[in-house]
């Protein structure tokens, strides 16, 4: 069994545009991003969200005197 076989099985719309001579660049990058590296695509989002309210949080001027 080789890599698309056991990646995209029979049936699926990306088997068989690759099947078909075709690369579906965006499916295919987007299929393996939300199937294969789900935890990770949500832990670096909430990485980059807790980044940028630091740096609101510490960009601010004091409101002292």
């Amino acid at each position: 069994m080789g890599i698309r076989e056991s990646l995209y099985p029979e049936g699926t719309t990306i088997r068989e545009e690759i099947d078909n001579g075709e690369f579906p660049d965006t499916a295919l990058l987007g299929r393996t991003l939300f199937d294969k590296y789900n935890r990770s695509l949500v832990i670096a989002g909430l990485a980059l969200l807790v980044a940028s309210i630091g740096v609101v949080v510490l960009s601010r001027r004091p409101s002292g005197k």
